[in-house]
C-alpha cells in the first residue's frame, strides 16, 4: 500500500483495476490499526511447525471510484474528493463520542 498524508492524517490507498466490458478503477483508502500476528505454517527439519509474523493491520475507510494517480486528474480535484470523504469520517467519529448537533 501507498502513504499519503492530508490534513495531518497519514492514509494509506490502493488503486484496483477491475475488468468488465468496461475497464474501472477504484481507489480504496485504509488507516493503520496497528500491527497483528499473523500464523504460518512452515516445513522445519521434524515437520510442519507454526511460526507467527507480525503484519500491520488495516482497517478500510472509504473508496473513491477512481484512480487518483491518473495524469488527467489535478491535485486540487483529488483534494476535494479526499476532504469531502474526510469530512464525513470526521462527522461519523463526533457522533461516536456523543457530539450530536
Amino acid at each position: 500500500m501507498k502513504k499519503l498524508k492530508i490534513d495531518n492524517r497519514t492514509l494509506y490507498y490502493k488503486v484496483v483495476k477491475e475488468h468488465h466490458d468496461y475497464v474501472h478503477y477504484e481507489t480504496k483508502f485504509h488507516k493503520r490499526a496497528g500491527k497483528k500476528s499473523e500464523k504460518v505454517w512452515s516445513w522445519r527439519k521434524f515437520g510442519m511447525i507454526e511460526t507467527g509474523n507480525m503484519v500491520d493491520n488495516f482497517v478500510y475507510l472509504f473508496s473513491i471510484h477512481r484512480n487518483i494517480e491518473d495524469e488527467t486528474y489535478t491535485k486540487s480535484q483529488v483534494r476535494e474528493w479526499l476532504e469531502e470523504n474526510l469530512k464525513l469520517i470526521e462527522r461519523k467519529e463526533e457522533i461516536e463520542r456523543g457530539e450530536f448537533v
